[in-house]
């Protein structure tokens, strides 16, 4: 148990440092280095995609909270639109959860790495800075219903989804990405608990509940630690050459991702 709560360190201070940097809730790393872990401490392969995605939605939960309060000290967090998405994210959450548990775990394993191979594509594009009129009630919800049915479905916290549509709203990249995480807090706290009441069951008859528990609270812990250097590195990095290279990662990741499906 100490060498997988030392794996839970390393990869939580990796998403932590990636959450606070990019606002990507990092979900988008944790899910394919937990595939990995799972694998290797012999977890079943018809529910080793649906356990890692429990997994990473209980570790984003602490991940998520300090990089929230990192941002909010610092004044990055814009609170009229997070009250305007967080409504239909925490609903999308629910409705993502239990999808999730409705789909082969192949599937939603082919399904996580074409979403991976969208994010490098997308995050290649260059930003606009346009400023878009403002939008209906209707709109947000749409939105939050949105990026809430992937946090529930794929263990994400929507954040390349949303900080684009915030940049666009006039926010700079820091304040776009602190706006995220914050609006990813109570969307993977729906999702872990949506997911932990569909799959609970199952992870007990596998007899994984201890390394939930370690690997959820290391991660956590950890990704608590690293997110406020990530939040800190956001407000004095440039971030092209950091998107490249998370780019490059993430297509290394979702090809594996592919193989292994």
């Amino acid at each position: 148990m100490l060498t997988l709560a030392l794996i839970g360190i390393v990869i939580g201070l990796i998403a932590g440092f990636l959450s606070g940097l990019l606002g990507i809730g990092s979900g988008v790393v944790l899910v394919p280095m937990l595939l990995a872990v799972l694998a290797a401490w012999g977890e079943p392969s018809d529910v080793i995609m649906h356990h890692a995605v429990l997994i990473t939605l209980f570790s984003m939960i602490f991940i998520t909270a300090a990089s929230t309060r990192a941002h909010a000290s610092r004044g990055s967090v814009v609170w009229p639109f997070w009250r305007q998405l967080v409504p239909g994210m925490i609903i999308g959450g629910a409705i993502g959860a239990f999808s999730s548990q409705q789909l082969p775990d192949v599937q939603l394993q082919q399904l996580f790495a074409v979403f991976l191979f969208w994010v490098a594509w997308r995050m290649l594009q260059p930003e606009t800075t346009a400023i878009v009129p403002d939008r209906t009630w209707r709109w947000w919800l749409g939105v939050g219903l949105t990026v809430g049915v992937l946090a529930g479905l794929l263990g994400l916290g929507g954040g390349i989804l949303l900080v684009p549509i915030l940049l666009r709203r006039g926010l700079t990249m820091a304040v776009a990405a602190g706006t995220s995480v914050a609006c990813a807090l109570p969307t993977v706290i729906a999702g872990a608990v949506m997911n932990g009441l569909f799959f609970g069951a199952s992870v007990q008859t596998h007899g994984l509940g201890i390394m939930d528990l370690v690997l959820s609270l290391s991660i956590g812990l950890a990704g608590i630690i690293s997110a406020s250097w990530g939040t800190a590195a956001a407000h004095r990095w440039s971030p092209v050459y950091v998107r490249r290279a998370f780019v490059v990662l993430i297509i290394v990741l979702a090809v594996k991702l592919l193989l292994r499906s």
